[in-house]
């Protein structure tokens, strides 16, 4: 139950970088984003938490770093799909095994 509390936190965190992502598709001719820098984020390693090591920006996915909090170096991985319903996220990638993630996740 505790590490998936703290495989919560990561996903709150991503939060901000799912917003950014779609705000670069919609001003950007639907391109995503190559990394942190291009989707207007910090760094990937200042983009932290209590169980959060990084949130990384690539090619428009979002890659979820944990700390030995959760498991470290394991990742939850968001991959945007944009429709005229709007954006999907389809966070079943990564290595985090799936009883640690949210049901939507696995």
């Amino acid at each position: 139950y505790t590490k998936r509390t703290y495989v919560a936190e990561g996903l709150i965190i991503s939060d901000s970088a799912r917003v950014a992502i779609i705000d670069y598709y919609n001003s950007n001719n639907n391109a995503l984003p190559a990394d942190n820098s291009e989707a207007g984020l910090s760094a990937p390693g200042e983009l932290t938490g209590t169980s959060v090591k990084s949130i990384a920006v690539d090619d428009g996915d979002i890659i979820i770093t944990f700390n030995e909090k959760v498991i470290t170096d394991e990742t939850i991985k968001f991959e945007p799909s944009f429709s005229d319903q709007g954006v999907q996220w389809d966070c079943t990638g990564g290595t985090l095994l799936n009883v640690y993630r949210p049901a939507r996740c696995r």
